[in-house]
Parts: structure tokens; sequence; C-alpha cells
């Protein structure tokens, strides 16, 4: 379509040494299509607000040093709420694309009202956007990609042989996973995996961890994920029941259709938003004796999935679809 885009990633973690930073990375995939990594010079979580915006200042400086962004056709593709408020040039389009339940942040608004389309992977989201007044709001689910189906089967093996039979949670550990769900399936002397990044510490976490049948073995890189669901029983979306944080909806399930590429069955405290696979591949539970007796029904390969139907699904949920459609609708914007 003639637009050049620029994919805005998320930065890393703060640290001193950003105090410095008077540049950004660019990874050229094509002609067409760059990635942009960058550093934030101030850590944001003090005074939020002011060094948000001089954050945004300071990378907006850097852009225009390393990029020549005059008189083009540009798509700014942004997935974070904290940064990047502002990616307004001439002729330039915006996409803010909202995978995560942030719509309580202050940032949502300027991002609305700075962006020309808002791409939601819910659509618990769109009611957010909509308050804002905002009008190029659509409901995109979550994609796959080709990559996800291809496993080593060595691999899987040797994950097997390691942990025999388990069920595998992957996702950050943070204050809206249920602990106790992951408790009490190990009560049970069911292995549980659990893959991801720690992000709260609390008493129940760290007793869990210590359990004979719980073992946390922390991120790995994404490509390497498929090869632990393809070992497991079955896949574990294992969040509060209703959400303890005032404002604060219910997670997107990332992780859903990662389990089911490998047509293993997704077992839920939360909507999945994937209805039709509603005991299908999706098997949500109401509260934890439920969500137990279907993880040991899993164990037992008792739970079976609809293979043909999880195909059909992520047929039409690969990347290459929705990426199409997305573009389809900047162009109209």
């Amino acid at each position: 379509m003639g637009y050049k885009v620029y994919f805005l990633n998320p930065t890393c973690k703060w640290r001193f040494q950003n105090l410095f930073s008077t540049h950004i990375k660019k990874d050229k995939i094509n002609d067409q299509l760059t990635i942009i990594n960058y550093k934030n010079n101030f850590p944001q979580r003090i005074f939020p607000q002011f060094f948000t915006r001089l954050n945004d200042l300071l990378n907006r400086m850097k852009l225009n040093a390393s990029l020549n962004l005059k008189n083009k056709n540009l798509v700014w593709w942004k997935f974070d709420p904290y940064r990047f408020l502002n990616t307004r040039y001439k002729k330039a389009k915006s996409i803010y694309h909202v995978v995560d339940p942030h719509m309580h942040l202050w940032q949502n608004k300027i991002h609305a009202e700075n962006s020309d389309l808002i791409v939601c992977s819910s659509d618990k989201y769109i009611h957010y956007f909509n308050v804002f007044g905002c009008k190029n709001i659509v409901q995109m689910g979550h994609g796959i990609s080709e990559e996800e189906f291809e496993i080593d089967q060595q691999i899987v093996n040797s994950i097997t042989t390691k942990y025999g039979n388990f069920v595998i949670f992957i996702g950050a550990i943070a204050h809206d996973v249920n602990i106790d769900i992951l408790q009490k399936i190990a009560s049970e002397h069911i292995n549980v995996l659990i893959i991801g990044t720690e992000s709260v510490s609390c008493p129940e976490w760290a007793a869990l961890k210590e359990s004979e049948y719980v073992h946390y073995i922390g991120q790995l890189h994404a490509k390497e994920l498929k090869n632990y669901i393809a070992a497991s029983k079955a896949g574990l979306i294992a969040y509060n029941f209703i959400s303890k944080q005032k404002n604060q909806i219910s997670r997107s399930p990332l992780k859903a259709l990662n389990y089911l590429a490998q047509n293993k069955p997704v077992i839920t405290s939360i909507d999945a938003e994937i209805e039709i696979l509603n005991n299908q591949g999706i098997f949500k539970a109401n509260d934890i004796e439920n969500y137990t007796a279907l993880v040991r029904k899993a164990v037992s390969s008792e739970l079976t999935v609809n293979i043909q139907a999880i195909k059909s699904y992520l047929d039409q949920h690969k990347y290459n679809t929705l990426i199409s459609n997305i573009l389809v609708l900047i162009n109209k914007c």
C-alpha cells in the first residue's frame, strides 16, 4: 500500500545508564518495515506524568535525528500504553494496538486521541475508548504464527522424560494470577510447570515454588514455549475469577492460541473470548474445585478437544490474515 511501517517496541526495564541514551536502534526488516528499539532516559515510576512526557519529547528528538520522517506515508504501530503518547507527523498514521487491560491508565486517553486506528484484542476494551468519542475502533482477536505449529520432537521427548505428566502455566506471575488454583493442583500430586517472569513477591508464591510438584523454570524465549506446550497434558489460564483491582477488567488470555496450536485443552478461570471453541478446546471453570476437576480429567486424557474445530479457528487467525485486515482498515482512515 506504499506505507513505511515503524513498529515501536516496548522499552526494556529502566537502568541508570539510560540517562545518557542519545539515539534509537533501528532494525530494518525490509524497505517498508523497521522495528524501533529505544531507551527511556528517565524512570517513569517517579513523577510519572512529568517524566513520561519528558521521555516522549526526548525520544521524538532521537527519532527526528535518526529517521527521515518528512513527506512520508508513515504508519506508527504501537502496543505499549506507557510511552510514545504522541506520534503525530505530517502524512503519518498511528495504530494503537491494545492487547492488555490497562484501561485504568491516564495515558490511554492521550493514545486514543492521537491514534487513527485503535485495534482491541478484546471486545471488553472497546467501551473504554468509546467513552473518549473515538470512531475508528475495531476488535480483532489474538493471532498465531506459522512457527507455532512446528515442534522439535526430540526436545518434546526430553521434556516429557524430565517432568513426566504435567500441566503448564505460561505468563508473568503478577497480582492477578490465582496462586490458590496452582497450589490446589499441586496438592493433588499433579506436576505443574510454570514459565514466566516474577513480578510479585508474596509468601504464597514463595511457598508454591517450594512444592515438590511445582517446577518453576523462569522466563524462556517465546520460540521455545511450543515444545513445552506439546509435552504437556493441558495449558492453564489461572487468573483471579473476579478481578481484585478497582476499574481493572480481566486479562485477555494471550497464551490460549499457543496452547491450542498444539491441540492441548485450555483450562481457564476467565473468559477466553473464543466462544466458538467453548467445550471444544476451551474449558472454563467457575471455582477452584471445578478447575481442579478439569485438570484431573486432562491429566488422565479424559478431556478431549475437537481438533478440526481448533484447526478451522486457527486458520482464520494467522498473523498474515490479521495484519492484512488491519492495513486495509488503516488505509481507509
